[in-house]
């Protein structure tokens, strides 16, 4: 929760640009997750909006998958992601590239614990 965008690179206008798409969203950023229930069967999920820098992947994106799915993980639940996304945040450079990567080791430790994704 409140985790936004740094600017790393000192990206002109970068922070200006989530600001924007703040106000226009109503979001902290392109992504939001949690737990829900369905039908009795609680799980873990994310959900990417690509009106937020079209849903482009920044640290802070992969940081809160990464939370979900290990919170799934440790508590033996399902996982469901809505991907929408734009790729890699450029704005963020490597950072952004690693997340990637970062999200990839989450999700092969939860199959690995024999959890659905």
């Amino acid at each position: 929760k409140g985790m936004t965008s740094a600017n790393p690179l000192d990206f002109p206008s970068y922070l200006e640009k989530i600001e924007k798409d703040q106000q226009k969203t109503g979001l902290k950023e392109a992504v939001v997750t949690g737990t829900a229930q369905l039908d009795g069967m609680k799980f873990g999920v994310a959900v990417m909006d690509s009106r937020f820098r079209m849903g482009s992947m920044g640290s802070v994106i992969g940081e809160k998958i990464c939370r979900i799915i290990d919170y799934c993980t440790e508590n033996r639940l399902p996982f469901i992601l809505f991907s929408a996304s734009g790729g890699a945040r450029m704005q963020e450079g490597i950072i952004s590239l690693m997340q990637m990567g970062k999200t990839s080791v989450s999700l092969k430790r939860h199959s690995d614990a024999g959890l659905l994704y």
